[in-house]
Order: C-alpha cells, then structure tokens, then sequence
C-alpha cells in the first residue's frame, strides 16, 4: 500500500513534527506500507509570535508550492491513501485545497487534526459563523477518515463528523534506552531540578510555574528550574524580573536554554527530578509523551489528553491556574523521593503499553487500509 504523507518536519520544531519522524521510522521497518513524505512546514516565520503578514504573505506563497508539488506526487505516484496532518488556524485553506485535489482525483484521504493551542475544540465549534470552524467543518466533510487526539475533540467534532471519527494518541518510543536510570535518592540532594519543555508563552503555564518554583524559594526549599524551548526576549526578561523582584536573591536558580533538539531534550529529562507542564490548553502534547518515556515524575494541568494519558498514578493534574496547588505538589514530590519514582516508573510503564510507536503505527495503518480499502 502505498501513503502520500502531508506533514512537517524540522525546522521549526514542534510536536507534529515530532510525530512525523516517528511514524517514518515506523514506517521503514513495514515491508506492507511505502510513505512517502510530502513536507508541509511553513519556513522563515516565528513560531512564537507569528505575524499576521507572516502568515499570509509567506504562509500563503509556500502553500501555493506545496499545492502544486502535492498535484503532481498524486498524478506520478497514485498514492492508495493520503494522510494529511493539520494544526488547523490559517493553514486549514491550504488543506481544504489539497483535499478538494484528492478528491477530484478520487484518492482517499485521512485528515489528522493536531491541535493544541487556545482555544480547543469545544470553544471553537461553539463560536457560531466563526470562521475557523466554518473552516473545520469544510475538510471534515471532504474527508473520509479523521482522526483527533483526545475526547473533548471528539465530542466537540461528532455532530460534523459522525462516524468519520476516531481517536489515535500521538506516539513515542518507549524503548529501555529512553528510561533514566534513577534510584530513590535524587542526584542532589539539597536542590530538587524541576524541568519545562515547550514554546515559552504565557498560555503555557510558564507563570504560573515560576510563581509556585518561587513560593517554595521562600519556604526555604531549594527548587530549581530549567526552561526549554523558544522565548522572545521580552517575555523572558519579564519572567526573570517577576523571579529575581519576588525571591531578592537573584535568578540563578531559573534558566533558560533556548530551543533544543530531541536528543538534547531526552538528555535535560533524563538529569531532571519533575517535569512541568502547567498548560492553559493542549491537544496531546509530545513532550508529555516523553516526560512518560523517560520515567519522569509529571505535573500538569486537565486539558486536553492529558487527564487520560496521566490516569492511574502516572502523573498529577491540577486545574490550569492554579498556582497554589501546582506548588503544593513540586513540593510534596520534591520531599519524597519514593513517591517521584514511582510516579515516574508507573509512567513509563503506562507509556509502553499505550503510546509506543509500533502499537500506534499498527492503528494507523488499519485507519489507512479501511479508507483505501486494500
């Protein structure tokens, strides 16, 4: 069978990315399945603060390319299926015109909405005559297959979708090489090193965790944070003047790395004692996954897939702004060291058995073989 795949790979990074290079390595060890990748990155904008003349204006003169290149890989290669990965926002134009080709060409096609950013499904669908859900239901429609990340899609799409729906959790490997090897007893034992990873913006949670890191400073625990991911300057500034005006002893304790490939990030997961990820909104984001993956006790916030993902002990999830109770919990497993391992050890487990990417890969390709129907 063979799968014309739409979606982005680095540069930028980011979590569909993340999730293209894991289903290609999947797809390299199946003698059944070819793909071929088609890249749908935008390149040459901010991921962080993307300008509206960014959008359009380069977003617009790629999506013409993409458009085209797409045309002729269906007309040269005659792909069984496509699978086309989007994050909705502007970029569903482009990707209702690369349906409506596919159909003219009568080719079936999976559309994977990966969407993670504020505001999610259930608002976006009840905002009637917006534009972006006119948008939404337009490439359900043309579609024959969509796949979303998590329930409150699900449920915000049905009445669109029907029975076109299903959930597939994004993947990530799980293999022994990824899990840290961590005893009982933290590798310091005065400071305990609490790790983000993701684009520094406010709807993040990124306050609100610099808040909680530094009510605990001030009850005299020695609680360190590393912040990974792409900032603008600004915000950054502004984060570490909140942290160096509230602790008045300066901001050693908080540090930020700036963008970082996976290996790099795998490696700060592995030197960390709790991850963080105190979101405002989310899909499934990737570095849950492999917070997960690699044994990490993780904090986070009920949004998204992430009440799912982090169910039976595997992690914590509080509501999003709450300042109070994300503190009260870095502190509880920052004192014991048992419960952090275990919580990381029960993730670990939970993320082989639901998330590897040979048991997401085998779903996959059953979502492409009953649209193709081969």
């Amino acid at each position: 069978m063979k799968v014309l795949l739409l979606s982005p790979l680095p540069p930028p990074v980011g979590g569909i990315a993340t999730w293209t290079g894991l289903a290609l390595n999947a797809a390299e060890l199946d003698e059944e399945i070819a793909v071929e990748l088609q890249d749908t990155a935008v390149k040459g904008r901010s991921v962080i603060a993307p300008s509206l003349v960014g959008k359009v204006v380069i977003g617009g003169a790629q999506a013409v390319m993409i458009a085209i290149s797409f045309l002729w890989r269906c007309v040269a290669r005659r792909p069984n299926v496509i699978h086309l990965c989007t994050p909705t926002d502007l970029g569903l134009v482009r990707d209702i015109v690369l349906v409506a080709i596919a159909r003219a060409l009568f080719i079936p096609v999976v559309v994977h909405f990966h969407r993670g950013k504020v505001p999610d499904y259930p608002e976006l669908m009840s905002r009637q005559g917006s534009f972006e859900a006119l948008l939404v239901r337009a490439i359900i429609y043309l579609s024959h297959r969509v796949i979303v990340l998590n329930d409150p899609a699900l449920v915000a799409l049905s009445p669109y979708g029907g029975s076109k729906l299903t959930i597939l959790a994004n993947m990530v490997d799980c293999s022994e090489k990824t899990l840290r090897t961590t005893p009982l007893v933290k590798r310091d034992s005065t400071a305990t090193h609490v790790l983000f990873v993701g684009h520094v913006v406010e709807r993040k949670g990124i306050l609100d965790l610099v808040s909680a890191c530094i009510s605990l400073r001030e009850s005299s625990l020695d609680i360190r944070l590393k912040v990974v991911g792409p900032y603008v300057d600004e915000f950054r500034d502004r984060i570490l003047e909140l942290a160096g005006a509230s602790t008045g002893s300066g901001t050693d304790w908080l540090e930020f790395t700036g963008s970082c490939g996976p290996d790099k990030v795998k490696d700060e997961m592995k030197r960390a004692d709790i991850f963080c990820l105190p979101s405002y909104a989310e899909g499934f984001p990737y570095v849950i996954l492999e917070a997960m993956a690699v044994g990490l006790p993780i904090i986070s916030t009920q949004v998204g897939a992430m009440p799912q993902a982090l169910a039976d002990g595997a992690g914590v999830c509080i509501q999003p702004g709450d300042v109070g109770a994300l503190a009260s919990e870095i502190g509880r497993l920052s004192v014991s060291n048992q419960d952090a391992f275990l919580m990381g050890l029960r993730a670990h487990e939970k993320c082989k058995k639901l998330y590897s990417s040979s048991a997401i890969f085998g779903r996959l390709k059953d979502e492409w073989r009953r649209v193709a129907k081969v």
